[in-house]
């Protein structure tokens, strides 16, 4: 089994209006790994996670899932083997809590008592008990529903969960209580994890390499400590203008 989990070939994107998004970009995620996706608004990084479920395609190069190029994929099996956790969180208010997270599972046909095995599992792994399983999810916070949707993307046991901006509607202090779930979370689970994230704080803070995109192009992929160091010029305006206190130590 190789040790790459998704990797970027010289992907190059240009949208249906012919904007270019991304140009020859080449990454490689491990498995395992957490990498956030920090860049201004327009730099690609949603693209990327649309890349990685096939919601898109690229014009040239090739984005490989599990050693598979994505076109070779069947697009639900590709999407159903991947977690999605987005800032909205998207719970189908008609259904339970405990019904939400079981969605996956029940499409994959598991067994009853298995799904009801699976739920509770992931209610006490984000820090929920039973009861909020049986409420709807009106009745829960905006954290609450957030650790929901974590849940729900975990439940079928993908191998990769992407996030686009999964705490960002949050207040800050529930924000940080989300993220430290997130690491308690990832130290037990172990999956791929691609964050997309305009808090540079937060992507120093759950990422074990944080890539900068600009302009569609990666111009830097490297460990926190790596990047706060940075010299090159470009990603030390993007670290001046978000986080104006992150400074070079020498």
């Amino acid at each position: 089994m190789t040790a790459t989990a998704i990797e970027f070939d010289r992907v190059a994107y240009v949208q249906p209006s012919g904007v270019p998004v991304l140009e020859a970009l080449t990454l490689d995620i491990r498995r395992g790994e957490v990498i956030a996706l920090v860049g201004r608004s327009g730099a690609g990084k949603t693209t990327v996670l649309r890349l990685i479920n096939r919601l898109a395609l690229p014009q040239q190069g090739r984005v490989l899932v599990g050693g598979r190029d994505t076109t070779e994929w069947d697009p639900i099996a590709l999407r159903r083997s991947i977690g999605y956790v987005i800032q909205d969180v998207g719970l189908f208010p008609h259904m339970t809590v405990a019904a939400n997270i079981g969605v996956v599972p029940r499409l994959e046909r598991w067994e009853p008592a298995r799904i009801q095995a699976r739920v509770a599992e992931l209610l006490d792994l984000v820090g929920l008990t039973a009861e909020h399983g049986e409420r709807w999810p009106s009745e829960l916070s905006g954290g609450q529903r957030q650790r929901v949707g974590v849940a729900r993307a975990l439940a079928a046991d993908p191998s990769v969960l992407l996030m686009d901006e999964p705490f960002g509607a949050l207040d800050p202090v529930t924000r940080a209580e989300l993220q430290g779930q997130f690491r308690s979370v990832q130290q037990r689970v172990g999956k791929t994890v691609v964050i997309v994230t305009h808090d540079m704080l937060e992507a120093l803070a759950l990422a074990d390499r944080v890539a900068v995109l600009d302009q569609g192009a990666l111009i830097a992929c490297e460990p926190p400590e790596t990047i706060v160091e940075s010299t090159n010029p470009d990603v030390r305006r993007l670290l001046d203008a978000v986080l104006p206190h992150i400074r070079r130590s020498h």
